[in-house]
């Protein structure tokens, strides 16, 4: 899904979680998971000419994406249920594990959730470039 140039970026980001994951480094794995995603938010958006900004976070850009059609709704409770999976995915997994900082007790990352978070990125990020070339 991510073997178009225009997708080069979120390519690079998805390799690199997945080099992190290997390495054991599983907080910075579900960095990139995240930037992966909002990476490809970013790029479907700019090639449909849909107005965002750089600094747009997440949920913007998955509000954004639904608003434009990006993701065909049946009803408005499909509607509703699809945003509360893609926002309570990548980025809630994100920012609970790593994306903050730890205090004083240590947030430790089990290989599991990285697993998790590869795994949902790739399904996730198929998904969305599908629906894309599908508008």
């Amino acid at each position: 899904a991510l073997s178009a140039p225009d997708f080069q970026g979120a390519s690079e980001e998805f390799l690199r979680a997945l080099e992190h994951h290997r390495k054991g480094l599983f907080p910075e794995s579900l960095n990139e998971c995240l930037k992966c995603f909002e990476s490809t938010l970013k790029i479907i958006a700019h090639k449909h000419s849909w107005p965002y900004k750089q600094t747009d976070t997440a949920s913007r850009l998955i509000q954004l994406c639904i608003d434009r059609g990006l993701v065909s709704s049946a009803s408005q409770q499909q509607l509703s249920s699809i945003r509360t999976l893609l926002e309570s995915g990548i980025p809630t997994l994100r920012n609970k594990r790593s994306g903050h900082g730890q205090g004083i007790a240590k947030n430790d990352v089990p290989e599991h959730i990285a697993k998790y978070a590869l795994n949902m990125t790739a399904s996730t990020v198929i998904f969305l470039v599908e629906s894309s070339h599908r508008l």
